[in-house]
């Protein structure tokens, strides 16, 4: 399994993945360096992170969550795809191929949010006059990589069916619209949000309970198993 493992990560981390990956993440890194910059440092200690946080976990989040749709689908395309002929044998089926090619994508999924937290801390500590961690922080990006699990399934499941990269902008008008319904609410958004779920913009946390969001990813992961089962290449 370990070497299906690992030809999985040199197909999906080829050179066009790492760059989307790499500039994503300077990117971020300059916007967020921007952030603190601008941000008034006399206002007191937990003033001044919240100015932040405010300004840059949002960011973080709308990045984390493109770059988790396009990872979930891109290797997922037909043509992207077509290595699985030379993988399936005797040894692997299509169940191991699947299952592992997955975990691959929750794997680099994890490592870039790793990323974006030190991302997000690094600016701070460095010029800010404010040496401050909030231990909530953690919880909140761990929340949000939850996020980018559940709309990088949305974004499978949209690719597995349809073949077509231009899902990608479905995947991600779905979230933004999440977001919006998040600002105003009402009894038909609430029963949307528990389809479209987001994150609460007053708290930072997850906008709904963490059995639920692990039963829709799971459900998703089922579903996405199934149909790509009965897909033939």
């Amino acid at each position: 399994m370990k070497k299906l493992v690992k030809c999985h990560l040199k197909y999906i981390f080829n050179k066009v993945s790492l760059s989307i990956y790499i500039l994503l993440s300077v990117f971020l890194l300059i916007m967020n360096i921007s952030i603190i910059l601008n941000v008034d440092n006399r206002q007191g200690i937990e003033l001044t992170y919240i100015s932040y946080l405010n300004g840059a976990f949002p960011l973080c989040e709308i990045i984390g969550v493109f770059y988790a749709i396009i990872i979930f689908s891109y290797p997922f395309l037909s043509k992207q795809d077509q290595y699985i002929l030379l993988v399936i044998n005797e040894k692997y089926n299509k169940n191991n191929y699947y299952i592992t090619k997955y975990l691959c994508l929750i794997i680099i999924s994890c490592l870039f949010v790793l990323i974006e937290f030190l991302i997000f801390y690094i600016p701070f500590l460095l010029f800010s006059e404010t040496k401050y961690i909030s231990i909530k922080s953690m919880k909140m990006f761990m929340d949000v990589f939850l996020i980018y699990i559940y709309y990088g399934n949305v974004s499978l499941f949209l690719i597995i069916i349809f073949d077509n990269i231009y899902m990608i902008m479905i995947s991600l008008s779905l979230y933004v619209f999440s977001n919006s319904l998040n600002e105003n609410y009402s009894s038909i958004n609430y029963l949307i949000e528990k389809i479209l779920i987001s994150m609460n913009k007053e708290k930072w946390c997850l906008g709904c309970s963490y059995p639920y969001i692990v039963f829709m990813i799971l459900l998703l992961f089922s579903i996405n198993y199934i149909i790509y089962q009965k897909k033939d290449f």
